[in-house]
């Protein structure tokens, strides 16, 4: 017997397995970027393509068999057919900070404008508001003072590249000096 997480889906292979059962839930990290821009885990119905994955694990070798413990009826009305996009789960704090890094010359409202399913413009603004306000990016773009741009600090370098809120680097960064 193997109880598996979602790291099952895609990354491991046991070929006797027989039976697998879908209790058809997933966690995932979400951004609440409206109101309060933290990410939580959150339990919620997977998608109809994660379940595909999760039966393709059952009978590698063999005839297998998978057991979902939700309603044909539920699964057809309920389920959505993908996960939304992760650029809209994501910290955007976290997103605009690697795109200062690999693009420090580029506008991320411009870059993140491109994207297939952009985020809020309002959304981006708060962000960059919150960025200059943690010192992760500095009011000045190229020596000039500017209110929708700025240059990514040395601070904000660190920032992006650890795995924890910008607040909170910013108060490690802080207690470290």
């Amino acid at each position: 017997m193997i109880i598996s997480t979602s790291i099952a889906e895609s990354s491991i292979t046991v070929p006797d397995v027989k039976y697998v059962i879908d209790f058809c839930l997933t966690k995932s990290l979400y951004c609440d970027q409206d109101a309060t821009n933290y990410t939580s885990l959150r339990l919620e119905w997977t998608t109809k393509s994660s379940m595909d994955q999760r039966r393709g694990r059952a009978g590698r070798v063999s005839n297998g068999k998978c057991y979902r413990l939700i309603t044909e009826r539920f699964m057809k009305s309920s389920i959505q057919s993908y996960p939304s996009p992760a650029i809209l789960r994501q910290p955007l704090d976290k997103i605009i900070l690697n795109i200062k890094k690999l693009k420090p010359n580029e506008e991320p409202k411009r870059i993140l404008a491109m994207a297939l399913t952009s985020p809020k413009l309002d959304n981006i603004e708060k962000t960059m508001i919150l960025l200059k306000e943690a010192g992760a990016i500095s009011l000045y773009k190229n020596g000039a003072l500017s209110a929708e741009d700025g240059d990514l600090t040395y601070a904000g370098s660190i920032m992006a590249d650890l795995p924890i809120d910008v607040r909170l680097a910013k108060l490690g960064i802080l207690l470290n000096y």
